[in-house]
């Protein structure tokens, strides 16, 4: 069951100073480890689908009953899902970006009830997954950082994002 942590569904706005720390931070490590971060497509569903089930398996936080959710879909394919590549052109990070323009659509994308007042159109990030000797390199918050920008330039009004029970994220 996702529910949803005060921070993580918000303006726009809110975002803006968050990352400049998380940009520096990555700044120093891009040169070494990546290779670009671009838009997947169809021709990279087998590597994010791989990514997303490795990754998501390995979580302390909860049990991945249904891998076949993380496979790559028709939402995939109509939405924006960005990816970080290594020199490798292995996936070592991404995440998946979907509008919605109600709060029925933001709902049944969720799973979930939507507490309190969303704006709409709104951006929903999930389907996150860094490979595990990628993480904690601020991969994940770049981004939401570049799903921020796409944000602004769609006149998006509010970001959600779904958390679980037990995440990490809740004790920030």
């Amino acid at each position: 069951m996702a529910i949803f942590h005060p921070l993580c569904c918000g303006k726009i706005l809110w975002y803006k100073s968050a990352f400049y720390f998380i940009l520096l931070t990555f700044n120093q490590v891009k040169s070494i480890h990546m290779k670009q971060i671009r838009r997947a497509g169809t021709e990279d569903a087998e590597s994010i689908t791989d990514l997303r089930v490795t990754e998501y398996k390995r979580s302390r936080d909860f049990t991945l009953l249904r891998p076949e959710t993380l496979f790559w879909n028709e939402t995939d394919d109509t939405e924006t899902v960005l990816s970080i590549w290594d020199k490798n052109d292995r996936a070592i990070a991404t995440m998946r970006m979907v509008c919605v323009t109600n709060l029925r659509q933001a709902e049944i994308m969720m799973k979930s009830e939507v507490p309190g007042r969303v704006e709409f159109p709104a951006l929903i990030f999930n389907a996150a997954a860094t490979r595990k000797e990628w993480r904690r390199k601020g991969f994940n918050q770049l981004l939401r950082y570049y799903g921020i920008q796409i944000a602004k330039v769609r006149g998006i009004q509010s970001l959600l994002s779904p958390v679980f029970q037990k995440s990490p994220a809740l004790t920030l």
